[in-house]
């Protein structure tokens, strides 16, 4: 890897529909975290609502704040007590949801249900919602977070690929299995992942809600 810069620049939200472009220092990574140098980040329904003031007081709980949760890069740095088998250079997929990791939730493996969640200084983080996030040159993460990317696998499919688990998760949870029949409320980017992947496990009918030309894409 190159030398990791000092500064960089990212989209940093000032206030309702008030973001800049700016050079602002790399941010620190702590002896149990990970530097990452952000290759894409998408943009996703959530974020238009963060931007435009809708989610506060707790997204984001100040300003000026960095959004982006749905990124993907090429890990610059490891703290020296992380645990992890990535290595430098390894090409990386963030996930968003941090636990406290010592409620009962977190350690049955549902820490998107933390305990902490919503209470102030808790161990719960929603990188890019609760903290800074990677709408930047460089995100930090957990090593527990990141997920090394197939060799196969571009940035443009990686982006999504939170999305896409959401989906799946909704379809296992709902035991949907060959021959089943399938509805789905709204075409939106998880709408249209649900109904991609029912197909994919042998729905035999899909049946989805909404209007305009995401509808079409769902035709």
């Amino acid at each position: 890897m190159s030398a990791i810069p000092q500064t960089m620049k990212a989209a940093v939200t000032h206030g309702a529909d008030e973001v800049r472009i700016e050079e602002i220092p790399v941010p620190a990574y702590e002896p149990d975290q990970i530097l990452v140098k952000v290759a894409a980040c998408g943009i996703c329904g959530t974020d238009t609502h963060i931007l435009a003031g809708h989610m506060r007081p707790a997204w984001p709980p100040y300003y000026p704040f960095i959004q982006g949760h749905e990124w993907c890069g090429t890990v610059a740095a490891i703290g020296s007590g992380a645990r992890t088998s990535l290595r430098e250079g390894d090409r990386v997929i963030m996930e968003p949801t941090v636990g406290c990791g010592a409620c009962a939730t977190c350690i049955r493996g549902d820490y998107h249900l933390c305990e902490d969640a919503g209470k102030p200084g808790g161990g719960y983080k929603l990188l890019g919602h609760t903290s800074d996030g990677s709408f930047s040159e460089y995100g930090v993460a957990p090593p527990n977070n990141l997920h090394k990317m197939p060799d196969a696998m571009g940035w443009e499919d990686a982006v999504i690929v939170n999305q896409v688990v959401i989906a799946l998760h909704a379809l296992d949870r709902g035991r949907v299995e060959p021959a089943d029949r399938v509805g789905i409320v709204g075409p939106g980017l998880l709408g249209l992942a649900v109904l991609q992947l029912a197909k994919v496990l042998g729905a035999s009918r899909t049946y989805i809600t909404g209007r305009g030309y995401r509808l079409d894409i769902a035709r």
